[in-house]
């Protein structure tokens, strides 16, 4: 019988060195007075496109932001320009620093959790 087209097209080959194109989405801001909200940080970066998240990290024993925040945008080319114009800008009082956020590392990546647990039960 003869063999039917692929319905989809192969994959794009990646590199290691390339991002793919959503990476450029994520916009870290650092440098945050406790005062900043939510609201504040869409307000702020909402005049650069939309808006797909926003994070404020809190910390786990006191409830309070943590002084940095990530801020999803739909485009690149709008996480661009808000790096652009707001990198080392004022926000409530504070100088700020932006930038493309990058990824975080994968923790325990190659390494079986059960690896260690003679070392936990031995309490070392």
């Amino acid at each position: 019988p003869p063999l039917l087209p692929s319905p989809l097209p192969p994959p794009i080959p990646t590199s290691p060195r390339m991002p793919p194109p959503s990476a450029n989405r994520n916009v870290y801001i650092g440098g945050l007075d406790d005062s900043v909200t939510l609201d504040i940080l869409r307000a702020a970066f909402l005049p650069f496109g939309e808006l797909l998240d926003v994070s404020l990290p809190l910390d786990k024993s006191t409830g309070r932001p943590r002084g940095f925040a990530f801020v999803l945008f739909e485009e690149g080319g709008d996480a661009a320009a808000a790096v652009e114009n707001m990198d080392n800008s004022e926000l409530c009082g504070r100088r700020i620093a932006v930038g493309v956020a990058r990824e975080a590392p994968k923790q325990g990546y190659g390494k079986a959790v059960w690896e260690d647990a003679d070392e936990w039960a031995k309490g070392t």
